[in-house]
């Protein structure tokens, strides 16, 4: 058990100093000047962040498009789901334009052109400030999990392990879908490990939870076998921070 918590306490060292904040939160202003749809997006250009080495042909299938942006979470109750949008479209056109944003500066009802399963459909929809969607829960797809878990938990008491539970329910990867993004399932485990074995020290806990550290032990491991330069910047906090059992 002491090896998983020497790995967790320096792994998390680099990944919270890379980036385990959520992304940045609309200020009270823009929240209030800015409307929206209630969704988060994939957007084109960033198909060279998704870490390639990790998800299989069939889930990179999904962010292969030209332009525009897919819709990967929903709000509850927002003019998104109001409207019929789903996880997955494809934004192709607002207004008949193919050049567009999906950020807006009134509320006045626009016309989206979708993609959906080879099909194009329109959708009316009347956005909203930002404002009314900040608090709301989202839903979103496989990929982006750790972003509806971290949102909808992370300010509310014991949130990491309302995080942890949230990603392990729905069997959220351990590698994040982005080089560069949150690693919420190795930072929420961290959390609820270290609470069970220092704050509660709860045996039975503990031992429930080992196999899953020796999982995402091996998990990691893989992952820094094909990133040298992630595993180079972590080496520096340990010299044997992958430890076996």
């Amino acid at each position: 058990m002491k090896k998983v918590l020497i790995f967790l306490t320096f792994a998390f060292s680099y990944l919270f100093s890379s980036n385990i904040s959520l992304a940045a939160n609309y200020g009270k202003t823009d929240q209030e000047r800015i409307y929206e749809l209630g969704v988060y997006v994939f957007i084109s250009d960033d198909f060279n962040k998704i870490n390639k080495s990790y998800f299989n042909e069939k889930t990179l299938s999904k962010y292969k498009k030209k332009s525009g942006y897919i819709i990967t979470c929903i709000a509850e109750g927002s003019p998104a789901e109001k409207s019929g949008l789903e996880l997955y479209d494809h934004i192709i056109g607002v207004d008949n334009d193919n050049f567009f944003y999906i950020w807006f500066a009134d509320d006045r009802e626009v016309v989206l052109t979708i993609e959906r399963n080879g099909k194009i459909i329109k959708k009316k929809i009347k956005p909203i400030k930002s404002s009314l969607i900040s608090k709301k829960k989202f839903t979103c797809n496989q990929e982006y999990k750790p972003v509806e878990c971290g949102r909808n938990f992370l300010y509310q008491n014991d949130s990491f392990k309302k995080i942890f539970q949230c990603l392990l329910e729905a069997n959220s990867t351990i590698i994040p879908f982005f080089k560069d993004d949150k690693w919420w399932m190795l930072t929420s485990f961290k959390f609820t490990f270290y609470d069970y074995v220092w704050k509660v020290k709860d045996p039975i806990k503990i031992n429930e939870h080992l196999p899953l550290a020796r999982k995402y032990i091996k998990d990691t491991e893989e992952y820094l076998s094909k990133n040298s330069l992630e595993k180079k910047i972590i080496f520096f906090y340990s010299n044997n921070v992958i430890l076996k059992f």
